[in-house]
């Protein structure tokens, strides 16, 4: 098992969203489906402001003070405190969730959102509706990022986990048709060898689905999927499996019927598990005299736990920040700043991210293609990982 300097820093958390098939898992995932959750404007046309002893207020201004909206009765000049009897009560319960400013360290801004809050964003009153298409008894918990953009949080704590599977198969695929239709190759060979498997695709593009994929996945989720090339990073923490999750490259295809082994892998004192990458076959490994990547990040096993989950969402969000070039990456390959493996790496090297992770995952379970066969030691491939030529991935795929 690997383990982690002490001393290393901890880079953010990333608020994702989750979601989650089979007859009862798909009842179970429409139930709890991603709609867009746009909040409803409440009190449309007011304007609040949030209560500053320094500043001057007028009689009819509304102003937010301890989770409060009030209107002011009559004027108040600057340097006075808040009076009560001048004011009459709108609404109470209201969470400051942000404002245009986000300096005033003194005010308490919420992180989180639940279904039925009614919070202020940029001087106006919102609520999270209370139910969803006709199911008021499901709870949800929402990340805000920006207004019309709520995330469903990972929070199986909250809506429970009964007839969930425990384990199951995420595979991503964006930005080009041909990483789709490949993803559903794969599932589809996963299910040849092994008809009970869990699978869930993402996929960023709905117009790409067709009914017949449903009989290759148990899910195909578009909805807030990013057409970013590395869609995959965001997938991750959308894990709907509550026990172990093997995530796959589009790129690959099932071999043989050890697949349904593929989640013994993962021992009960490990998180994560990786292959090795092979220097002879990889285009960058070697970062400086004495650190390389070493972890290979097309194929892995992870535990759906809170520490495994947070290293997923920072993940994504650490490689969009690796990928603005006005961010500085250090001494390190220039085309390092490229490639998600050296994300992870950096994550699981210098952050305090907590999680049990090792990369002896037999090479059988990604083998790619170049490696040496003699390799496999005897052993058969159960899944092979191939490159999918630039012409298909450029041409529209018929």
């Amino acid at each position: 098992m690997k383990t982690m300097p002490a001393d290393k820093a901890t880079f953010g958390k990333f608020g994702q969203k989750q979601i989650f098939k089979d007859k009862e898992f798909k009842a179970r995932l429409d139930s709890l489906h991603t709609t867009p959750g746009t909040p409803i404007q409440e009190f449309e046309g007011v304007h609040v402001d949030i209560w500053y002893d320094d500043l001057e207020h007028l009689a009819g201004q509304h102003v937010w003070i301890e989770n409060k909206v009030y209107i002011l009765l009559k004027d108040q000049d600057a340097g006075t405190e808040f009076d009560l009897e001048n004011t009459d009560l709108i609404v109470e319960d209201v969470l400051l969730y942000e404002d245009r400013n986000m300096t005033d360290s003194k005010l308490k801004y919420a992180k989180e959102l639940k279904v039925g809050d009614l919070f202020l964003y940029n001087n106006n009153l919102f609520s999270l509706p209370l139910e969803f298409e006709g199911r008021p008894d499901v709870k949800k918990v929402y990340v805000v990022e920006e207004l019309n953009n709520l995330w469903l949080r990972p929070a199986m704590e909250i809506v429970g986990t009964d007839n969930f599977p425990d384990n199951g198969f995420v595979i991503a695929a964006s930005c080009h048709e041909r990483f789709y239709t490949a993803a559903i190759d794969l599932a589809e060979s996963i299910k040849l060898f092994w008809p009970e498997a869990h699978i869930t695709i993402f996929v960023s593009h709905k117009e790409w689905i067709k009914e017949e994929h449903y009989e290759h996945a148990d899910w195909i989720e578009s909805w807030g999927v990013p057409n970013h090339i590395r869609a995959k990073l965001w997938a991750l923490s959308c894990t709907p499996y509550r026990g172990k999750t093997c995530y796959l490259d589009a790129d690959m295809v099932c071999q043989h019927e050890d697949i349904e082994n593929v989640f013994d892998q993962l021992p009960d004192d490990l998180d994560l598990l990786f292959t090795k990458i092979r220097p002879y076959n990889a285009k960058l490994t070697k970062l400086s005299n004495t650190e390389e990547m070493t972890a290979h990040c097309g194929m892995f096993i992870y535990r759906n736990n809170p520490l495994t989950i947070q290293l997923m969402d920072s993940w994504y969000g650490h490689y969009l920040w690796q990928q603005d070039k006005d961010n500085d990456i250090g001494s390190y390959p220039r085309d390092a700043r490229k490639w998600d493996t050296f994300t992870m790496w950096n994550l699981l090297t210098y952050s305090d991210h907590g999680v049990r992770w090792d990369e002896n995952l037999h090479i059988k379970w990604n083998f790619i293609n170049g490696h040496h066969p003699d390799e496999l030691e005897g052993e058969e491939i159960v899944l092979y990982h191939y490159t999918i030529p630039e012409h298909e991935i450029y041409l529209k795929h018929k």
